[in-house]
């Protein structure tokens, strides 16, 4: 469900942050020289002495350079609303001709990475920041005398610096978060300490965030989504500031998606309650032999758990699980494998009839439930003969497919669901009993026969290697 929403928020990204000021649309500006963002939407304050951007325009950049003038007047403010669910940037660059950064102005930039706050900003808006899930820190600087509700809203990942000793009074008392939502590590006087309001030391080290204190390590929230992160190898052991950590706690992935296998040393003897829940096409590896009394009762979530795993690749279902040729596999004893659900987002694939694993060939025939559901980018995919059983939901919300062949499987309930664009190539002759509900949404289906038909309906046949409509 998540990988579907996110698919759908991207496509309205464009209709989103095109809506704004069209006719400040710039074409140019002497603040747009080398290096500056181009396209970006501008209007003219009140006073008519400056300019506030307003929305991402025609503006395709990932690094947002923001620059400090536009037709000869600064720019002092992002405005409202000005970049909200432009899921693609990563960092943006803030000139210090700006004093205000909006309401919600960055919201839903969930790739945004890296931002620093100039000491001109004296205000920043309520939900600004909210649901950056990827920021890992952020500076504010002593200039900030005022913050609005919810600014760092569900930004799981992240450590707030603050230059000043204590929260001012011009900040909302609920500026770190909203609700009970449970607000952020803060590190007040940040330029002469490191210690957080909750008495741990966080750092990002080898991509993974950790809470440091007494001699002991815990990775701690991981940002909801990734995909430069596919495989980890916990350590028993961190380094910060010369000083040696051992790691003997895991708090969250919860929700990571796009790691496919972690492995878990033995040095680690707590693990909290649903570590790892909502971790889509997740396979994970213990050293330990069986599960320590510090481990939560439901740490795993509902993805398999090879114990013993420098000695064992069998997980606790009887399955290996691998990823072969980009594709995540589950392979049985009997020799044969099954595509298993994903991890990583997916544009086109090739499903091999068989693959091979450790020496051993697995004939691949199933493709298993969810597998590729909610891969709004999936565009190609190619299914052997050999597969004898699609899974429930297992192209459901692949909303980028446009067409698909099917050999003459098993498929289960809403296998094709919400592919609004899907036309289902079928092997075999006609509908047999075994489809059940697989297509709800009565997508185009054309029935295979090689010599003209003589009845009626939706047919197909191969000329030259491609599927051609009777």
């Amino acid at each position: 469900m998540k990988k579907w929403f996110l698919g759908l928020l991207s496509g309205l990204c464009v209709a989103t942050c095109a809506l704004g000021f069209a006719a400040c649309n710039d074409s140019g500006g002497d603040g747009e020289g080398g290096g500056f963002s181009k396209g970006l939407e501008y209007t003219l304050s009140a006073d008519q002495n400056s300019y506030i951007v307003t929305g991402i325009g025609t503006c395709e950049d990932t690094e947002l350079i923001i620059p400090a003038t536009h037709k000869g007047k600064p720019v002092t403010a992002i405005g409202d609303n000005a970049f909200e669910i432009c899921d693609y940037l990563t960092e943006i660059v803030i000139p210090d001709s700006v004093t205000s950064i909006g309401n919600y102005a960055f919201w839903y930039c969930v790739v945004l990475n890296e931002i620093v706050i100039p000491d001109s900003v004296t205000s920043i808006g309520g939900g600004a920041f909210a649901s950056c899930w990827h920021l890992n820190e952020i500076v504010i600087p002593d200039s900030v005398t005022s913050i609005g509700g919810g600014a760092f809203h569900d930004c799981e990942r992240l450590i707030i610096y603050c230059e000043v000793a204590n929260q001012p009074s011009g900040w909302y008392n609920e500026w770190n978060g909203c609700w009970n939502d449970g607000a952020g590590p803060v590190v007040w006087n940040c330029k002469n300490n490191d210690v957080a309001d909750d008495g741990y030391i966080y750092s990002v080290i080898g991509g993974l965030r950790y809470a440091l204190k007494d001699g002991e390590a815990m990775v701690t929230k991981q940002y909801k989504y990734s995909t430069s992160i596919t495989s980890v190898t916990i350590p028993i052991s961190v380094a910060y500031k010369n000083c040696v950590y051992a790691v003997t706690g895991i708090g969250s992935f919860y929700g990571y998606f796009g790691l496919t296998e972690i492995v878990i040393p033995e040095s680690v003897t707590r693990i909290d309650d649903a570590a790892f829940a909502r971790c889509e096409g997740l396979t994970i590896y213990c050293e330990a032999a069986s599960r320590p009394d510090g481990w939560a009762l439901e740490w795993e979530g509902d993805n398999p758990v090879v114990w013993d795993c420098k000695n064992n690749d069998v997980a606790d279902d009887g399955y290996i699980y691998s990823v072969i040729g980009g594709l995540r596999y589950v392979l049985n004893k009997d020799g044969k494998a099954a595509v298993a659900e994903q991890a990583v987002f997916i544009t086109e694939a090739t499903i091999p009839a068989s693959v091979t694993y450790k020496g051993f060939v697995y004939t691949v025939t199933g493709i298993l439930e969810n597998a590729f559901a909610g891969y709004s980018m999936l565009t190609e995919i190619v299914i052997p003969d050999s597969v004898t059983y699609i899974g429930y939901r297992a192209f459901a919300q692949c909303i980028g497919l446009k067409e698909i062949i099917i050999p003459d499987p098993y498929i289960g309930e809403y296998a094709f669901d919400g592919c609004d664009s899907l036309i289902i190539y079928c092997e075999a002759a006609s509908d047999p009993c075994k489809y059940n509900d697989w297509n709800p949404d009565n997508r185009p289906v054309y029935w295979y026969s090689e010599t003209q038909p003589t009845t009626e309906g939706d047919y197909w046949r191969y000329v030259d290697g491609v599927p051609t409509k009777w």
